[in-house]
């Protein structure tokens, strides 16, 4: 009788014992999904709060840029960069001076006369029938293009 009774009374504490275990399994589970929820939910609300802030200010912002009228800032930007194309062109065109005076070996101050007798001299050495190096067309349109230039510089301070 003694084995019987606590037989049973082994089991019946062994069942009782895995149901608590049991219990306390779910019960942590429970915990723990409800405190993984609310960290989820908080870092949510703190998104959201950052989200409308920012969008608060970018509205605001856009506002008052639509009240704003730019006509006399654009005005002034528009005139300050006519004067520096009008600035670049003439750098530009004083640097192609250069260049021609270069390519027609001239000091800068001579009379057309000069300048065609130069060009002359010039052609006559650098025209691809008489010059057969592989650069001596190029050069001949350099010489050519740099003797225009110079011409018309000429008859423009002249007029």
């Amino acid at each position: 009788m003694g084995k019987g009774s606590f037989g049973i009374g082994g089991c019946i504490g062994a069942f009782v014992l895995s149901i608590y275990l049991l219990f306390l399994i779910v019960y942590g589970l429970i915990w723990l999904i409800s405190a993984i929820y609310k960290k989820l939910s908080e870092s949510a609300k703190t998104e959201q709060t950052f989200h409308r802030k920012k969008y608060q200010s970018y509205t605001q912002d856009f506002n008052s840029k639509k009240k704003r009228t730019y006509h006399k800032k654009t005005h002034s930007y528009k005139t300050q960069g006519n004067n520096r194309s009008k600035k670049k062109e003439h750098y530009q065109k004083s640097d192609l001076k250069a260049k021609a005076l270069r390519v027609l070996n001239l000091k800068g101050n001579e009379s057309e006369r000069e300048i065609k007798k130069a060009y002359r001299k010039a052609v006559k050495k650098w025209h691809p029938d008489n010059n057969h190096n592989w650069y001596a067309e190029k050069r001949f349109i350099e010489i050519h293009d740099a003797y225009r230039l110079l011409l018309n510089l000429k008859k423009a301070r002249a007029i």
